[in-house]
This record gives C-alpha cells, sequence and structure tokens, in this order.
C-alpha cells in the first residue's frame, strides 16, 4: 500500500491527538479491561505513542480508515505505529466505520477507528489481523461493540 503525505502536525494531526485523550477521560471499565486484556497498558501505550511521535495522519491509495504497523506499505519502519488515513472515514463523512453502522468525520467513528487499531496494538483478546479480511475486519468491529459500547455512546454519532 502506497503512504503518501506523512505529517506528524497539523489540524489533522491534532484532531487524532485530541480523540486519543479523549478515550483515555472516557473510557469505561468493560472497554478498558477487553483492550488490555493483551497486558499492555492503554494509558501507557497512548502517551508513549504521542511523546514518541509515533502517530502519523497520511495518504493511502484504499479505503482503509486507519492502520497499525508499517507492514505492507512504503512507509519507512519506524515512522509510525498508528496512521490515520487523511482522507478517509476519520474525517471524511462520505464513508461509512463499523459495518456502515456509523457516519466517517463523526466523534463516535473517530473514537471507533481508534479503538479498533488500539485493540490490534495493544494485542486486546481476539483481536485478528484484519488487512485484506473482511471476515476477521468485521469480527473486531464486533468485539469492539460488544466491549467498548459504553464508551462509544458518550460521542456523538452526528
Amino acid at each position: 500500500m502506497s503512504v503518501t503525505n506523512i505529517q506528524k502536525s497539523g489540524k489533522d494531526y491534532d484532531r487524532v491527538s485530541a480523540r486519543f485523550s479523549d478515550i483515555l477521560n472516557a473510557i469505561d471499565p468493560k472497554c478498558l479491561s477487553f483492550l488490555q486484556s493483551g497486558s499492555t497498558n492503554l494509558s501507557t501505550y497512548v502517551n508513549d505513542l504521542l511523546s514518541n511521535n509515533l502517530v502519523a495522519v497520511a495518504n493511502y491509495t484504499t479505503t482503509i480508515a486507519a492502520f497499525t504497523g508499517s507492514a505492507g506499505t512504503t512507509m519507512p519502519a519506524g515512522t509510525a505505529a498508528m496512521v490515520v488515513n487523511d482522507s478517509g472515514a476519520f474525517f471524511s463523512s462520505n464513508f461509512t466505520v463499523d459495518q456502515g453502522q456509523l457516519t466517517g468525520g463523526t466523534a463516535r467513528a473517530q473514537v471507533f477507528i481508534l479503538l479498533h487499531e488500539l485493540g490490534h496494538a495493544l494485542g486486546a483478546i481476539g483481536f485478528q489481523p484484519d488487512f485484506g479480511s473482511p471476515s476477521a475486519g468485521k469480527s473486531n468491529d464486533s468485539l469492539i461493540n460488544k466491549n467498548c459500547s459504553k464508551t462509544l455512546s458518550q460521542f456523538s454519532a452526528q
């Protein structure tokens, strides 16, 4: 996957960073327990991501909202641990997430996208690699809905 226009500052980056803070402030115990089931502390991980400049906003030629890691991309290893698509569902209402249940660009969709990526990054139990696997993506989305619905409900879907 070709990744271009990698940014680690600016308006879009600031919105992603703010959503991480929103998640840390609003996460409910069930969602926190699920995300940390892979034995990595959520707060420590997110703080490390942000303080070590490992979050990026970039453009890529797919409808993938975000990804974790750099395998299978043109992005040099170590550039970022998590990348949000600057023209995808995080920012644009032209896309949906959660199997079409959430309109992109809304606070709830943004939180959903980041919770999904955190499930990968933290190794939440049951989370599967889903690049190129719609069935694994659907399963992962179901896990976020099952375990994080209370957290998601705190954010506007509009």
